[in-house]
């Protein structure tokens, strides 16, 4: 079948029609979660309400589950979000990141209720699909109980005094695991010392743990901490701990190993202004994520990537719908390149959720060059070829639309001139730049959201769908991802000819734009 399509060559059409979302740097394409009608552009934050009676500030951990879809396999994530409330009960909720609502109304309580003693709770999900919760028990100002309840299954719980401090602790607990039978929890004392505790399930019985493997008295790891810290396991055997400095209100940062070395963090972050403790996590090896309050409306997001090396310029931003009072971040373990936010204003009451989805690892845009307002035939072929070849050598070399152009069918081989042939700027296809590269398809109408998930998340390939509009024009964009929330499908739409991001309802986009696609494409061995 033969489909004939061009492209608008006035850019406000698509400024008018979607909700546009900027590229933040060149490795994927990032959101936040929104709704369209809701935010105005894709760079404010919308929330969900998970909960109306949180007391104290969350504890998030997130676990991989099994599916009945077998092409999602290990990719869904479960969410295990606990809180003290009122009465100092522990709730807990428990939902799933895809494919359906987070399901925050399966609330249960967890143990007895607990005393105005009882503070703030730090969660961990365990490598063997178990999860922990701590928390500190006593008086202010003096040396507490360390509380530890633990879970196989996260359904049934057991409970211990872990721990008497040596010293009155000041702020939460703070937990990570750095590596297979590792747990290790952080804190401040009250002479502002950052504090450790820890287990290794290999050193039981060694000197300086006991016969469970915690560690015999407690560590200090750094002095002059005067903020709540909070870690990350930023690879296997390697922490970064963070907090806010209360003098100054700057970001700063240690970090640590299994030896027990401990050192200021290279590269510098660099000046950062918080107005509410950080919170920090990980989604996978040499990557981690901080997001803090710069003010009750504006939430913080930065992140360091190993691949670059460095923090900066990877820090944004974002306008609120809803207070951010001192915000929660979890990463999943299985679906890479998302976070889960919870925000609980200050004087608790309604939890909220948003999340933050990078799209295909890899999948980045073409650039500017000539005819690249006419031309989203051959950019979205190319971006979808740049890709593939990431894929498979880890490089995207970033082919310029001209030059796909160039090889396209009766087109002259002078495309990437600086005076653009008039020739050059006309109407075609994908499949033929897609063959002319090697990569294999196959077209289709719109797909089922099963479908898309499983091209983009199992095969972590895109898919091409083009618009065909009543005036007999059309338009070729790139689908990169999906995602759920507030009860509907989004859909997250890459421009490639223009470097633009959008997100509609996937009902919506189905109904008005999706005429047929190209999708299970595949790179030549």
């Amino acid at each position: 079948m033969k489909h004939t399509t061009f492209c608008f060559r006035v850019i406000l059409f698509l400024a008018a029609t979607f909700l546009l979302m900027s590229a933040e740097h060149a490795f994927a394409a990032p959101f936040w979660a929104q709704v369209t009608g809701v935010n105005q552009t894709g760079q404010n934050l919308d929330w969900e309400e998970v909960s109306w009676d949180a007391a104290s500030r969350p504890a998030v951990a997130t676990t991989t589950s099994p599916f009945d879809a077998p092409f999602i396999g290990s990719l869904l994530n479960t969410i295990n979000v606990f809180y003290r409330d009122g009465g100092g009960c522990i709730k807990h909720y428990r939902g799933t990141d895809q494919n359906s609502d987070l399901a925050w109304q399966n609330k249960e309580k967890i143990g007895d209720c607990g005393t105005a003693l009882d503070g703030p709770l730090a969660a961990l999900a365990r490598r063997d699909g178990g999860g922990d919760l701590f928390w500190f028990s006593g008086a202010p100002g003096k040396p507490a109980k360390l509380m530890h309840m633990w879970t196989g299954d996260f359904k049934i719980w057991q409970s211990e005094v872990l721990w008497t401090t040596a010293t009155a602790p000041a702020s939460p607990p703070t937990v990570a695991s750095w590596g297979p039978g590792r747990i290790d929890l952080f804190w401040r004392d009250s002479a502002n010392q950052l504090r450790w505790y820890g287990c290794d399930n290999g050193s039981k019985g060694k000197a300086g743990f006991n016969s469970q493997g915690w560690f015999d008295k407690e560590r200090v790891v750094w002095s002059n901490v005067t903020g709540d810290p909070t870690v990350a396991e930023r690879t296997t055997n390697v922490v970064n701990l963070f907090w806010r400095d209360e003098s100054t209100g700057q970001l700063q940062q240690v970090n640590g190993n299994g030896s027990g070395s401990w050192y200021a963090a290279y590269p510098s972050i660099g000046v950062v202004k918080l107005s509410s403790a950080p919170s920090a996590t990980s989604w996978g090896p040499d990557r981690v994520d901080v997001v803090y309050a710069v003010d009750q409306t504006h939430l913080g997001h930065l992140w360091y990537d190993g691949r670059k090396g460095d923090w900066t310029p990877h820090t944004e931003t974002l306008f609120s719908s809803w207070q951010v009072g001192a915000p929660v971040v979890t990463a999943g373990p299985s679906k890479k390149n998302r976070l889960d936010v919870y925000s609980l204003p200050v004087g608790g009451g309604l939890l909220a959720h948003t999340l933050y989805q990078e799209s295909l690892e890899g999948f980045i845009g073409i650039g500017e060059g000539p005819g690249e307002g006419d031309w989203c035939w051959a950019s979205a072929a190319i971006s979808v070829v740049d890709y593939m070849k990431y894929l498979q050598t880890g490089v995207n070399p970033q082919i310029q639309s001209c030059t796909a152009a160039d090889k396209y069918p009766g087109l002259p081989n002078s495309c990437c001139a600086k005076n653009t042939p008039e020739a050059c700027l006309v109407g075609g296809t994908v499949e033929p730049i897609l063959t002319t590269y090697g990569v294999k398809y196959s077209s289709s109408g719109p797909l089922a959201l099963s479908d898309l998930e499983f091209y983009l998340w199992s095969d972590s390939h895109p898919v091409i769908s083009n618009h065909q509009h009543s005036d007999g024009t059309g338009h070729y964009v790139v689908l990169v991802d999906v995602y759920h929330f507030r009860g509907t499908d989004m859909v997250v739409i890459y421009g490639t000819q223009f470097n633009a991001y959008w997100v509609l309802p996937y009902p919506e986009y189905i109904k008005n734009h999706g005429s047929w696609w190209v999708a299970g494409m595949d790179a030549p061995i």
